[in-house]
């Protein structure tokens, strides 16, 4: 591992051990992982304690109408159909850490791609489930 990315996981860990709320520091925790796995957009689905969202939080490139697509017709149904869904990635530990190129090898012909991630010609997309002690964070 490189100092750069050694460096960054260990400013993870301290905004961990602090307890700052996800919430409030995704934008740094964002920019800290980019020096680990280098990526191009972001975006932050926050769930209560039911699995509905509350909030989204996306990079700043990220269309507002592509977020409300998203979340209208795919969040946690159709999207289901090409990887695991939200809820799925917070309640079957298999599914807490997803590449959808794994379940979806095309996923550059699927319908999901033609509504949200053609914008930015996504082909190679990760999921991540975040948690709190006891408490689910979002994906």
């Amino acid at each position: 591992m490189t100092a750069a990315a050694t460096k960054a996981l260990h400013a993870l860990r301290q905004l961990g051990c602090l307890g700052v709320p996800m919430q409030t520091s995704l934008r740094t925790v964002a920019a800290t992982l980019q020096a680990v796995v280098p990526f191009e957009t972001w975006s932050l689905a926050a769930l209560d304690d039911d699995l509905k969202p509350y909030d989204f939080f996306v990079s700043n490139d990220v269309p507002s109408p592509i977020v409300e697509r998203y979340a209208n017709r795919w969040f946690d149904r159709d999207e289901g159909l090409y990887y695991p869904s939200q809820s799925q990635m917070q309640t079957v530990a298999s599914a807490r850490i997803v590449r959808v190129s794994d379940y979806s090898p095309h996923i550059e012909e699927s319908e999901i791609y033609d509504e949200i991630f053609s914008v930015h010609r996504h082909r190679h997309i990760a999921g991540v489930a975040l948690y709190e002690p006891n408490k689910r964070i979002g994906n």
